[in-house]
C-alpha cells in the first residue's frame, strides 16, 4: 500500500512529445489555459501546462478527502501559484529544464530549481556573471567547480523564488540563504536544489506523466472543465492537437549564456 505523502513535497516528472490530454488541460483554469495559449515555444507551453497539472494532482494527492472543486490553485505572477484549500493556504515552487518539470509544495515559503549538469558551459563565466565577486570566487576556488556552480546557482534561483537573493551566499563549500534551509541533491545528471523555511525532510513524488493522465481522467469529476465550455472549447481543442518539438535546453541559465562577461550582473530568471 502507497505511504501518503505529507508536507513538504517535491514533485518531477518527465515530459513527453505527444499532446496534452484533453482530461489534464481539463484541470486549468481559464486564466492558466489563456497564458497557456499565448506561448510560442512549444516546449514552454507544456512546461507551463504540465507544472499546473502536476501542482494540482500532488495537492489532490496531499489532501484525497477534499473534493476537486474545493482545492484551488491560484495564479500570482510572477511568482509560483497557490493552492488555496478550505482551511489553508500552501506555497509552491515551480522549476523546469528541458523535459523536465518539478514543483515544490509546503506550508511556508519554499522554492526549488532544477537544472541539467552541463560542464561543456563555461561556468568560470558563468560564476563571474550570475555572482558578487566574494562568492564567485569562493564558488571558481572549489576542487570541483561543475559541481559548485550547479549547486551554488540551483540555490540563488531558489533565493530568487523566494524574494531574498540578498540573502544568498557560499560559505564552507556549500550554499547558504539566510533564514532558509538549503539543501541539493545531483542524480543521473540532474541538480535539484530546495530551500524551506523551516527544518524538514522533504518527500518525493516521482510519477509518469501516464499516471498523471489516468489521475486526471478518474476518480472526483472535474467541474473546471464544465466551466465556461464554449470559450474552452477552442483553446482545449487546439492545445489538446499540438506536440512540443521545441528541443532547446531549457532553464534559466540561458538568461545569462548572453550577458556580457561583467562582475556582478546578476541573471534574471524565467517565471515559472
Amino acid at each position: 500500500m502507497e505511504s501518503r505523502l505529507t508536507l513538504p513535497v517535491y514533485a518531477e516528472i518527465e515530459i513527453t512529445e505527444r499532446p496534452v490530454t484533453p482530461e489534464c488541460l481539463g484541470l486549468l483554469s481559464d486564466e492558466q489555459l489563456t497564458r497557456a495559449a499565448r506561448f510560442t515555444k512549444p516546449l514552454r507551453r507544456n512546461q507551463h501546462i504540465w507544472a499546473r497539472v502536476l501542482i494540482r494532482l500532488l495537492a489532490e494527492k496531499l489532501y484525497p478527502d477534499i473534493p476537486r472543486h474545493s482545492i484551488q490553485i491560484v495564479e500570482d505572477p510572477p511568482r509560483a501559484p497557490r493552492i488555496v484549500l478550505p482551511d489553508g493556504v500552501l506555497r509552491t515552487s515551480i522549476t523546469h529544464s528541458g523535459n523536465r518539470v518539478a514543483c515544490l509544495v509546503d506550508s511556508e515559503i519554499c522554492a526549488a530549481d532544477l537544472e541539467k549538469i552541463d560542464l561543456s558551459r563555461p561556468l568560470l563565466r558563468y560564476a563571474d556573471v550570475a555572482f558578487n565577486h566574494e562568492t564567485a570566487a569562493r564558488v571558481k576556488a572549489e576542487p570541483d567547480i561543475g559541481t559548485a556552480f550547479f549547486r551554488a546557482w540551483g540555490a540563488y534561483e531558489c533565493a530568487v523564488k523566494a524574494d531574498c537573493p540578498r540573502e544568498f551566499y557560499w560559505e564552507d563549500h556549500e550554499p547558504r540563504i539566510r533564514g532558509m534551509v538549503v539543501s541539493t541533491d545531483l542524480t543521473d545528471g540532474w541538480m535539484r536544489v530546495t530551500a524551506l523555511s523551516r527544518k524538514a525532510p522533504v518527500a518525493l513524488w516521482r510519477p509518469e506523466p501516464e499516471m498523471l493522465e489516468t489521475l486526471a481522467a478518474s476518480g472526483r469529476q472535474s467541474v473546471l472543465l464544465l466551466l465556461h465550455l464554449p470559450q474552452r472549447l477552442a483553446v482545449l481543442f487546439r492545445l489538446a492537437l499540438e506536440i512540443p518539438k521545441n528541443k532547446a535546453p531549457g532553464g534559466s541559465l540561458r538568461a545569462i549564456e548572453n550577458q556580457d562577461d561583467k562582475p556582478g550582473d546578476t541573471a534574471i530568471p524565467e517565471s515559472p
